[in-house]
């Protein structure tokens, strides 16, 4: 059966549910103790870690409390029965889950500065949970897990990494570029000049008037144009 987080609303329709308390005892005389059996699933609707209510239990009923994680088993000492620990449940949502401001239960909850704040994701409201109540002390030494978002810090590329990109040197404008002082291939600017008139002297001839010669003829006019270019140097 499912709950009202705030259990003063009575709307049926309400979004916020929690699973009802579950109860179980265990043991006899000085061992006995009362296993919350589904606190798990209660602080997974709470948006808290499931050792805060149950050490609030403990806290209101002057009990010691223990956990095992692993098997999710979260006890309080002594004999209580569930409609009991349900009225307690409630006055921890009271204190801190329900937002002020709108009694919204969507609140995120971390230190800082030895102070508990609290932020409602639904209306924006930010405030100090009291530090007076017992179970604040355990709070602060044992702050909520939060995650941590670098996305306003770091370029990412969307899985939390910075983009290779991000990290990587240019040089010249562009990544792949070859150092050119490496490059032993290039011939110095000064021999270029001759290849440059040779290959003027050539087009020359590729445009000039002659081309109604004969084939021999236009050959022999090449040879004569190489020997000149040869005495010449150039």
């Amino acid at each position: 059966m499912a709950l009202n987080v705030n259990r003063a609303v009575t709307d049926p329709f309400y979004r916020y549910k929690m699973p009802k308390l579950l109860a179980k005892v265990e043991g006899k005389g000085n061992g006995i103790k009362t296993v919350v059996a589904n606190m798990s699933e209660i602080a997974k609707s709470l948006e808290r870690p499931p050792m805060y209510p149950t050490k609030y239990f403990g806290c209101e009923l002057g009990a010691q409390t223990n956990y095992d994680a692993k098997n999710e088993r979260y006890i309080v000492n002594g004999e209580h029965d569930a409609a009991k620990l349900q009225d307690i449940l409630d006055g921890f949502i009271r204190k801190f889950v329900l937002c002020p401001a709108c009694e919204n239960p969507e609140t995120a909850l971390s230190v800082r500065k030895n102070q508990i704040h609290s932020k409602c994701k639904a209306c924006g409201h930010a405030f100090i949970i009291d530090n007076r109540h017992r179970l604040s002390t355990y709070i602060l030494k044992n702050p909520p897990k939060i995650e941590v978002d670098f996305s306003k810090d770091n370029k990412q590329n969307g899985n939390g990494h910075v983009k290779e990109e991000d990290l990587s040197v240019e040089t010249n404008g562009d990544r792949n570029s070859s150092n050119d002082d490496d490059d032993d291939d290039w011939a110095p600017e000064e021999d270029e000049a001759p290849n440059t008139k040779l290959a003027a002297g050539i087009g020359k001839l590729v445009i000039d008037k002659d081309l109604d010669k004969s084939l021999e003829e236009r050959l022999d006019m090449l040879h004569r144009f190489f020997v000149e270019a040869k005495e010449k140097g150039t």
